[in-house]
């Protein structure tokens, strides 16, 4: 998702993905046990091919430990993950197809991150006479600008926001005017672990 290197783990869905269950509805039955979600596995897949992760067993132990994941695709803690023989036979059975399908749909992959601009840093060092005692005025107020931003790599489409703090509500705001700015079409959202993207109110 994000190659960083980091935990850039965590993903805000501003896509249904109704058209991966259009698309596959026809490879589902009506009777037997309860099939896992094809939004659920195209979710899990997504995770595999952005993070390059090949194996699907190394995948499902990613899956089953990163709680950034599972907040991804929708599942608890306590929640069972599919078996690794269903993602497996899902793959082999349309995962070509759905990667065809992706070229084709407007499913974009926008990545976000935020920045606190500091206009009063801390002076480290300063030239001073020999022997004298270095004063530094301070005018008491403290100078920061924070920033939220997403872009999307492959159109370098960019949309960002200046607020004031960082925080939960802040982020719903961002959150609601991109959805603004970029209505009728599917995004999903790549976020990292800040807290305020864990936050179970987000929309």
């Amino acid at each position: 998702m994000c190659h960083r290197g980091t935990s850039c783990d965590v993903c805000k869905r501003c896509w249904t993905g109704g058209w991966v269950r259009q698309h596959t509805a026809d490879l589902y039955g009506y009777n037997g046990h309860v099939s896992v979600d094809p939004v659920v596995i195209f979710k899990i897949l997504l995770l595999g091919y952005l993070y390059n992760v090949n194996s699907i067993r190394e995948l499902m132990r990613q899956l089953d430990d990163r709680l950034s994941f599972r907040w991804f695709i929708g599942y608890d803690l306590d929640e069972a993950i599919p078996d690794h023989s269903v993602i497996s036979k899902a793959r082999r059975r349309f995962g070509p197809e759905l990667a065809e399908l992706l070229e084709y749909q407007d499913v974009e992959v926008w990545f976000c991150d935020e920045s606190g601009v500091l206009g009063d840093p801390r002076p480290r060092q300063r030239w001073m006479r020999r022997g004298e005692k270095g004063r530094v005025p301070f005018s008491g107020q403290h100078l920061r600008s924070n920033v939220v931003g997403a872009v999307n790599p492959k159109t370098g489409e960019f949309f960002s926001l200046m607020v004031n703090r960082m925080d939960g509500d802040m982020f719903q705001v961002f959150l609601d005017q991109l959805a603004l700015e970029t209505a009728g079409r599917n995004l999903t959202l790549v976020l990292d672990n800040a807290t305020w993207h864990h936050r179970k109110s987000l929309q």
